[in-house]
Order: structure tokens, then sequence, then C-alpha cells
């Protein structure tokens, strides 16, 4: 599980016991009770005073299948009131490339007030397992080293993926003398920023 973070501005005011819901892609889950790990509501951006206007969340689905977590307003809202929270969500258990977009909106007897629903999302992938990152014997500082990295893909890679290797913005990765030694034969290396 992750906390996912959303921050908005109100265009109006939420009296108490209205709603603010978020709606995530098919697929992942929102994790409850949860405490956010952020303050739940604040005045302006940049203020910095945060109140507790909010209670939740709850969890359930919303008509087409699609997770919601459902905060409840516990003190009136005023409209261009600054929103910050963050919820905790498990990802879906298969990687997803492309997730779908999130949805967020407020609800006040029972009329959608303010509403964002074209929020993307972000990309679950499968976990690569690592069997070893191995350098060479000599480590001298501002020379170039090799390093093996051996490791297991959990699914096929098509012809056209690619596997990102990153390492400390200390470090420099150069492409020039890659081996692919177990990599099929189209496999290639660049050098990225």
């Amino acid at each position: 599980t992750h906390d996912v973070r959303f921050q908005f501005i109100l265009s109006t005011q939420l009296e108490v016991s209205s709603t603010i819901k978020v709606v995530a892609p098919i697929g992942f889950t929102f994790v409850v009770p949860a405490i956010p790990s952020l303050p739940l509501s604040g005045t302006e951006v940049g203020q910095g005073v945060f109140s507790t206007a909010l209670l939740g969340p709850t969890a359930g689905l919303d008509a087409t299948g699609r997770p919601v977590a459902e905060l409840e307003v516990s003190d009136t809202l005023p409209a261009e009131v600054y929103i910050s929270f963050s919820l905790s969500v498990r990802n879906p258990a298969e990687a997803v490339p492309v997730a779908g977009d999130w949805e967020v909106y407020s609800e006040m007897d029972l009329q959608r007030q303010d509403r964002e629903d074209a929020l993307h999302g972000f990309g679950v992938y499968a976990l690569i397992t690592i069997a070893g990152i191995f350098a060479s014997d000599v480590q001298i500082a501002a020379r170039y080293n090799f390093i093996r990295l051996t490791f297991e893909l959990p699914l096929d890679l098509p012809a056209d993926g690619s596997l990102i290797v990153s390492g400390h913005r200390a470090f420099v990765l150069r492409a020039d003398d890659f081996d692919a030694e177990n990599l099929p034969a189209f496999s290639t290396a660049s050098a990225g920023a």
C-alpha cells in the first residue's frame, strides 16, 4: 500500500454533512480505516493553517464498480479553501502500465458541486526480482567501473519494451560498453540524463 495525495481549491462552499468523494481506476483498493498522512483541510494555499473539517474515509464501490472513498465534511468549508489530504491505496495485483483516470468531486444534498474527472492515473509495473548487483573489484573515485546486474523478469518483455536502470545522481551510467549477456539479440542500450 502507499499514499496518494489530493490537493485542490473548492469553488463552492460545502456545508456540514456534505461529502468529498475520490473515485479510483478499477483494480485499485482504498485501505480503510486510514489516517491521512497530511492535514485534511486548510485555509488558502501558503498560509499553513489546518483544521480537521473532514471525517473518514469510508470506502466502497460506485455504480460502475470503481472503488470510491468518501470523506464527510464536519465543519463548513468556504469557497476558495485549500484542501489537501492523502488516502491509503493498494495497487492492482497485476501490472497496469497505463491506469485509468481518477475522479474527485464534492456532493451537497446529493448534488455534485466541484468535480475533476480527468486526473491522469499512474502506471503500476511488475516487480523485478534482483538477484544481485556486482561491481568490479577495484573502486577508484572518478573512474569508470563495470557493474553486473542479475535479475529475473516477472513477465515476457516485448521487442519494443524497455528496462530502465538508474543509479544515484552521483554516478554516471554509460551505454558504451553495454553487454547484453542473456538478453535477446535485439537488445541495445542508450544513456539518458
